[in-house]
């Protein structure tokens, strides 16, 4: 049975779809239930997952298969469901317990004991090809228990209304059948010997979805600088490359070349440095092997990859400043100015990156932004300026670590 908890004048007592309720027949319920299922619809994000600061939760829903509770949290705070959210003794169901803990987090609700469905479905198929919404809920409802789940209502929730009839059994669907698709995957689990990693990893949710709540405090006044830095030094590059191409007498690629000048003031490289297109004849020229593979075609091409022109870097002294520049400028295109603008929240001051803890390389991935790939170090080996941009409140250390090689050391990468 599905029950509303919500704005009772405007609800009707008698309804086909659901029964009108209240928290404390809510709590009641679930007082002596051993597993729970919980779920939360939220107010969408613009180009990246909703943000607990600055998203509000539409609703809240917790069940299990015989009944299901949907919660207007515009009338009443997810607060309210701590005691419940935080029991040790009960199982907390979740389909992304990323996303959901996160918003909990908002409402000082630490919820443990933990099984994500999500994280399970990744254990069983990771590596495999698999084609889009295959880990989904409801993608697993309709393989594990045979179930339908109506999904065209999720972008219908804003200008419906949490009070609509067909938004309240949508949410309450939610919270119906993950315990049956539990069930199924912990014996595929056992099966494939899996059932310690997906203990592991429904504990190790819960700390990536509170860094990802907390965020990363940066100066951007630092950060800024460092981009100012940047460009100065690319501009700085830019022109010893041009200049290697004059004093090397590389002319087809000057001005005076294809005009026929004479006076060596007016003579300037033509090359633009950014443009692959207009490189790759002068490192033709050189003798450096530029043919790649195109990864979607599977034909040679060519191509200035860097990590090609490094093997090579002994063939022409200009490799290594093109390379500094090309490396700088993507630096400045990916960490510069938009960076801060586009992800610094407006609301704690800080950078909330999303991430993923089962990448099929084993590792966690990181987006919205990539805060893993900031480069460590600079061109003299020393911490990276953008990495000092990373700052701790007072009173706290910030501490940075890394396994230098971990992968090819783990126990099931060791070939004997």
């Amino acid at each position: 049975m599905i029950y509303f908890i919500g704005n009772q004048p405007l609800l009707l007592d008698n309804n086909d779809i659901y029964q009108v309720s209240t928290i404390e027949k809510c709590l009641e319920y679930f007082k002596d239930k051993s597993i729970i299922q919980v779920d939360t619809e939220t107010e969408g994000g613009k180009n990246s997952i909703p943000n607990p600061h600055t998203h509000k939760v539409l609703c809240l829903q917790l069940g299990d298969s015989n009944n299901q509770f949907v919660i207007d949290t515009s009338i009443y705070s997810i607060s309210l469901f701590k005691s419940i959210l935080e029991d040790k003794s009960k199982i907390k169901i979740f389909t992304n317990a990323f996303f959901d803990l996160r918003f909990l987090f908002h409402y000082g609700i630490f919820s443990e004991n933990i099984y994500d469905c999500f994280l399970a479905e990744m254990l069983l198929t990771l590596g495999k090809d698999l084609e889009k919404g295959y880990r989904s809920l409801e993608s697993m409802a309709n393989r594990y228990c045979n179930i339908k789940l109506n999904k065209e209502i999720r972008g219908q929730i804003h200008y419906r209304g949490v009070n609509d009839s067909t938004v309240i059994k949508y949410a309450a669907e939610d919270v119906t059948f993950m315990e049956k698709i539990m069930n199924c995957q912990l014996k595929l689990l056992e099966k494939d010997n899996l059932l310690n990693a997906i203990k592991l990893e429904n504990s190790f949710i819960r700390p990536l979805a509170y860094i990802s709540y907390k965020g990363f405090k940066v100066d951007p006044e630092k950060w800024l600088e460092v981009d100012k830095s940047n460009r100065e030094k690319l501009k700085s590059i830019h022109e010893e490359l041009n200049q290697w191409v004059i004093k090397n007498n590389h002319k087809e690629f000057t001005t005076a070349g294809i005009s026929g000048l004479l006076f060596e003031e007016f003579n300037n490289c033509i090359i633009n440095w950014k443009s692959a297109k207009q490189t790759i004849p002068l490192f033709k020229k050189l003798g450096i092997n530029l043919t790649v593979k195109d990864k979607k075609t599977s034909k040679d091409k060519d191509s200035v990859d860097i990590k090609s022109l490094k093997r090579q870097i002994e063939k022409s002294s200009i490799l290594p400043t093109y390379i500094r520049y090309k490396e700088l400028e993507k630096e400045i295109s990916t960490y510069g100015e938009d960076f801060i603008k586009d992800n610094l929240n407006k609301v704690t001051k800080r950078i909330h990156s999303e991430f993923f803890p089962l990448a099929d390389t084993g590792r966690v991935n990181s987006s919205n932004p990539n805060l893993s790939n900031i480069p460590s170090t600079d061109e003299f080996g020393e911490m990276h300026p953008l990495r000092k941009c990373f700052i701790c409140e007072e009173g706290n250390n910030l501490i940075i670590s890394d396994f230098s090689q971990q992968e090819p050391f783990d126990k099931g990468l060791i070939i004997n």
